[in-house]
């Protein structure tokens, strides 16, 4: 895949992943229903990613990136930064848009 082709994927993106979903983190309800706006419009698949929670806002959550078994589009990351490049080698790991 060429760099705009894989840089266009994280700018419409069919397939999310939330690292570090939440309901206790702030602004966690606001970003929910934006996101389930989208999916309810239809064409965007959310997954929910917290190694420490079975799930969120109704949802079920992976462990981790790679437990998702198919590359994402787009990963935006609630983690601190303590634990961010794990997240972007992840991300890069799984093929994840955005990356080589």
């Amino acid at each position: 895949m060429d760099r705009l082709a894989n840089l266009m994927r994280s700018r419409n993106p069919r397939s999310i992943a939330i690292v570090g979903a939440s309901e206790r983190r702030q602004m966690w309800n606001v970003a929910m229903a934006n996101l389930e706006a989208a999916v309810s419009a239809g064409g965007v698949d959310l997954h929910l990613v917290n190694p420490g929670a079975a799930g969120a806002n109704d949802r079920p959550t992976s462990p981790s990136l790679a437990a998702l078994g198919a590359p994402v589009d787009a990963e935006p990351s609630l983690v601190g930064a303590d634990r961010m490049i794990g997240v972007v080698e992840d991300a890069g790991a799984i093929g994840a848009a955005g990356g080589k």
